[in-house]
């Protein structure tokens, strides 16, 4: 559990500099409290009262790695950006997982491209 602190996660990335020549992309998604599944709800709580930009179980801040290029902010809980319950656990969704819908592959799709222009604009990526 310690190594979840903030100040334990900074000192190893201080300690761990991460490659120059691979780029690395984050997205940090928070979200306002109707967006939060009702699971997440008490977690979306105890992480406001410090980080009112919270997913419900990663503080925004948390979710970018340094010298990273931030793909956006969704306005999601951590569960909607991240997993489809909806098709598969059709009634966790209907009681814990209340905020599911979300256009994952959208956003994974303007991600994978938005990764792959940049990739090539650096000479990573053959055109």
């Amino acid at each position: 559990m310690d190594s979840l602190r903030p100040t334990v996660r900074l000192a190893w990335l201080a300690g761990h500099r991460l490659p120059k020549n691979v780029r690395f992309y984050s997205l940090a998604a928070f979200a306002r409290p109707q967006n939060i599944s009702t699971v997440l709800k008490p977690f979306f709580g105890i992480l406001g009262r410090t980080q009112p930009l919270n997913d419900g179980l990663v503080v925004a801040a948390d979710a970018i790695v340094p010298g990273s290029t931030l793909l956006g902010y969704p306005n999601a809980d951590h569960l909607a950006v991240a997993m489809p319950f909806g098709r598969k656990a059709p009634v966790l969704t209907a009681l814990m997982i209340t905020r599911n819908h979300y256009p994952r592959a959208v956003l994974l799709e303007a991600a994978v491209r938005y990764v792959e222009e940049d990739l090539r604009d650096h000479g990573l990526l053959g055109r």
